[in-house]
């Protein structure tokens, strides 16, 4: 029986299909794309009010508030960090430490720029070192590695290396390097 029920279906549909064509799926693509669309409209209306639920039960929840000892504690671990950095007067002491660990790894400094450039947020200033350098790739390594290692505050911003051909050991370097000092 079952059989015969999709056998007329199939026979009907078919029929109507040479008789209305195209009109039939549009019409047909249409409806199903309203129920989808009536389907998903509900569901985001329960969503909606899931959402506004949740969000009422947030609001009701005390809010966490850092209290008094939390902003002291890091206040003191601030004035800690910038204790740990080297004065202002003590700039041309790390430049020295530069020159004397240039000498140490047999590297030749030519001269370089120094410029300082106050930084408006924090109680720090950025000094920025540029130094071209001439020697044995191993011993520019070896001082950039000393610099980095020995002054504390210094960051390596970025370097660039030049040889004049692939058989030479001799590196031309261009080294650019920020020195962070605490203000006075």
């Amino acid at each position: 029986m079952e059989g015969h029920v999709i056998a007329v279906v199939r026979w009907y549909a078919g029929l109507t299909w040479r008789r209305l064509g195209w009109e039939l799926a549009g019409s047909f693509i249409l409806i199903v794309a309203a129920i989808a669309l009536t389907w998903q409209a509900h569901r985001l209306t329960e969503g909606s009010g899931e959402l506004r639920n949740a969000l009422s039960d947030l609001a009701a929840k005390p809010q966490l508030v850092p209290t008094l000892t939390e902003s002291e504690d890091t206040a003191r671990k601030l004035d800690e960090f910038y204790a740990h950095l080297p004065a202002q007067e003590d700039i041309a002491v790390a430049v020295k430490q530069l020159f004397s660990l240039a000498g140490k790894n047999d590297v030749k400094l030519a001269t370089g720029e120094y410029r300082p450039a106050a930084d408006g947020t924090a109680r720090v200033i950025k000094y920025q070192i540029t130094l071209p350098v001439t020697g044995d790739i191993e011993h520019v390594e070896g001082f950039i590695l000393g610099a980095l290692s020995e002054i504390h505050a210094l960051s390596l911003d970025g370097v660039t290396f030049k040889r004049e051909s692939a058989t030479t050991r001799t590196v031309d370097a261009h080294m650019r390097f920020t020195l962070i000092v605490r203000m006075p």
